[in-house]
């Protein structure tokens, strides 16, 4: 893995020591320090987003970088980063996808995961001694602020409740709905390789077996529910 080592120097003098148990609270402090770091970058991200017109390339842009904000918060003073591998869950990933539509959808993600991290930090890393903990909460508030702002709101507003942003239209819903289908259908071949082996889990891409149209009807059918279920709150919040 690629750590600068202008900050992990700071904590150790080789990344191995933070296998250690022993090195737990330097291991913590590093990796606070990493995410502080990395959220000088937020705003400037909202910025050059805020400035993308079109909406396919917004959508390329917009996805990972709320993944990516999404994730400094699960990795913030997580021991769990030294054991094994941190990410968003499946099912929070697809709904990211069928939630970032519009330059609102990344101020409310932004503005959650700011308010998040922030709260982790005030209960966790800044009674700990933490030396990033004040520049930690700093920038999180910079970035809250600059959500709100986007938003209309006045700093430290509740956000709107739900994952925000427009339908996108016939076309938007269809590309959300083959999206899901492929998330859900490599979703299944993994439990099938799991389950029953490999050749079962190659069966639903190169047979057509009974097996294969159960599982691509049952994929489906979960897509249209969650994309009915979508329309229904965005036909609420309108």
């Amino acid at each position: 893995m690629f750590w600068p080592r202008d900050i992990w120097g700071r904590y150790a003098s080789s990344l191995a020591e933070f296998k250690d148990p022993a090195a737990s609270p330097a291991a913590l402090r590093c990796l606070n320090h990493m995410v502080t770091d990395a959220l000088r970058h937020a705003v400037p991200a909202l910025t050059y987003m805020s400035r993308v017109t079109d909406p396919a390339i917004f959508r390329f842009c917009a996805i990972p970088q709320v993944m990516a904000a999404r994730t400094l918060g699960l990795c913030y003073n997580n021991h769990a980063v030294f054991r094994g591998v941190v990410k968003m869950r499946r099912g929070e990933t697809a709904s990211l996808f069928l939630s970032c539509d519009t330059m609102a959808d990344v101020y409310m993600a932004f503005g959650r995961a700011a308010r998040s991290l922030a709260a982790e930090c005030e209960a966790a890393a800044l009674p700990a001694g933490d030396p990033s903990a004040a520049i930690t909460l700093e920038r999180c508030a910079a970035l809250d602020a600059a959500c709100c702002a986007g938003l209309g709101l006045k700093a430290g507003a509740p956000l709107p409740a739900g994952g925000g942003g427009g339908a996108g239209g016939l076309a938007g819903a269809l590309a959300r709905l083959a999206l899901l289908v492929a998330v859900v259908a490599a979703a299944a071949r993994g439990l099938l390789a799991a389950v029953g082996g490999r050749d079962r889990a190659l069966a639903l891409s190169s047979s057509v077996a009974p097996s294969t149209v159960a599982t691509a009807v049952g994929a489906a059918g979960m897509a249209v529910l969650l994309l009915s279920r979508r329309a229904v709150v965005l036909a609420r919040v309108a």
